[in-house]
């Protein structure tokens, strides 16, 4: 039977729309993976009112990274062929393709603006799952109340903020903790006495990305402008391209048992009362695995990447020397958009 014209278009048509989107499903993807270690609040997007505890998912997330005598400048590396980039001062943007996969600008139209997921699965019990954010300390539980940013740390020119990421996209979780820490529970003398648990000291934040787009890694100013000229990421065996943030403390610690930095958190925080450091509790043994040994190496040769000085000290206890030690991050709120 003869197709006449009209049903001709429509054949041709839904012949192309099934070849689009074959070629589509087909496309190739890879990972932009942020690895973030050092003096830095993790502060999330969540409206006044809303139920306690971590949202699954978020529409900012940013990385304040803090200034602090006793650590460097925050320094963004490439772990493919350890290029550097200063970030002091800074904000960043990585383009691929010339989209902003971080989405770090808001566009237009903010509702199509991609939400941040937050692993928020429970803590471990002495095992070896370390993806829940509930590994890290949040501010919120320690201080049975909600506890937001200072809204100035969200300004042009923020005070004692060393660095500032954020974004609108992707996927933020947990990692090991560095060494040692990983079979060390944590206690804060003055919160919740039921607060004593293990945390970590590294957290990923994850994206897709087209497999063969080159990747653009630019500096900017706090209000968006560009620093300088980008850094072409390259990537490793796997197509993925790998970027670790960090400050590295850079002194010895006053008490080995005490992470006496934590402190320093409360400057950015809208809140005045009693302020709980963490101290060294008991240990717990961990299960080893072959993927997590492998892991526990590759986390190592990033911190010490980041700690240029041989002369660096560990931030915690003194009877594992040779350990990188621990600087753990935060987690507090913010109604910013």
């Amino acid at each position: 039977m003869k197709a006449n014209r009209r049903e001709f278009i429509a054949t041709a048509a839904g012949a192309l729309a099934t070849l689009g989107t074959t070629r589509l499903s087909a496309r190739q993807t890879s990972r932009l993976t942020i690895v973030f270690e050092g003096l830095a609040v993790l502060s999330v997007n969540k409206p006044t009112g809303s139920p306690t505890g971590l949202p699954k998912t978020t529409e900012r997330l940013d990385v304040v990274f803090l200034q602090h005598k006793e650590h460097d400048s925050p320094v963004l590396i490439e772990l493919g062929t350890y290029q550097e980039l200063d970030m002091t001062g800074r904000a960043l943007k990585i383009s691929v393709n010339g989209e902003d996969v971080m989405g770090t600008v808001l566009g237009d139209n903010a509702k199509e603006a991609a939400r941040v997921v937050l692993d928020d699965s429970a803590p471990d019990t002495c095992d070896d799952k370390w993806d829940g954010l509930r590994n890290v300390p949040h501010f919120e539980r320690l201080l049975n109340q909600r506890v937001d940013m200072l809204p100035a740390v969200f300004s042009d020119a923020p005070k004692d903020i060393a660095s500032r990421l954020t974004f609108r996209r992707g996927s933020l979780r947990g990692l090991l903790a560095t060494g040692a820490y990983k079979s060390v529970k944590w206690r804060f003398p003055g919160g919740p006495a039921d607060y004593v648990q293990r945390f970590t000291d590294h957290v990923i934040w994850t994206t897709t990305i087209d497999a063969t787009s080159a990747v653009a890694v630019q500096a900017m100013t706090f209000d968006g402008k560009a620093i300088g000229t980008p850094l072409n990421a390259p990537r490793n065996a796997s197509g993925d391209v790998r970027l670790i943030v960090g400050s590295a403390r850079n002194s010895p610690v006053s008490d080995p048992k005490i992470l006496d930095h934590f402190a320093h958190y409360y400057h950015v925080l809208d809140y005045s009362g009693p302020k709980p450091v963490p101290h060294q509790d008991e240990a717990c043994s961990t299960v080893r695995t072959k993927d997590l040994q492998d892991l526990e190496t590759e986390i190592n040769a990033w911190s010490a990447r980041l700690r240029r000085s041989q002369k660096q000290e560990d931030c915690g206890d003194a009877e594992i020397r040779g350990e990188t030690g621990i600087c753990m991050n935060a987690v507090a709120y913010t109604t910013v958009k």
